[in-house]
Formats: C-alpha cells, structure tokens, sequence
C-alpha cells in the first residue's frame, strides 16, 4: 500500500491498517528475538548436553554463521 493510497481510505480506517502494520512488524521482532534467546541457550550448553539431545555443536555454529550470511545487521 502506497502512501496515496492509505491517504484516499476513511479516516477510520488509517489507524486500523497502522496497528496491524506495527502488529505483524512486532510479531517479526519478537519471532527473531526468540531465535537469537534459543541460539544463545544452545551455545551456553555443554557439549555433552548437546550429545544427548542430539545435536551437535557444528551444527549451531553452522546455523548462526548461515543466519549472519543470510540477514546481517
């Protein structure tokens, strides 16, 4: 939606489509937050930890590198 175009919609409805946009923005903020809490109590575990779970160390570092690659800051 063009800025012209939220401009042409009732008056009524400009505060709506701003909370959803600001709705789904957080939901994308708190979505990425819990990925990097998740990563960071991964990376805080032992290797042995990991062992048990089935999951390996490389594995972790490889996702975190791949995020970084992928979505940068």
């Amino acid at each position: 939606m063009t800025i012209q175009d939220h401009m042409r919609m009732p008056t009524a409805l400009h505060g709506h489509t701003f909370h959803r946009c600001i709705g789904s923005v957080l939901a994308a903020v708190k979505r990425r937050s819990a990925i990097a809490r998740t990563m960071r109590a991964f990376h805080r575990l032992p290797d042995s930890a990991l062992h048990d779970i089935g999951v390996y160390r490389l594995e972790i570092d490889g996702v975190a590198a791949f995020k970084q690659i992928n979505d940068p800051i």
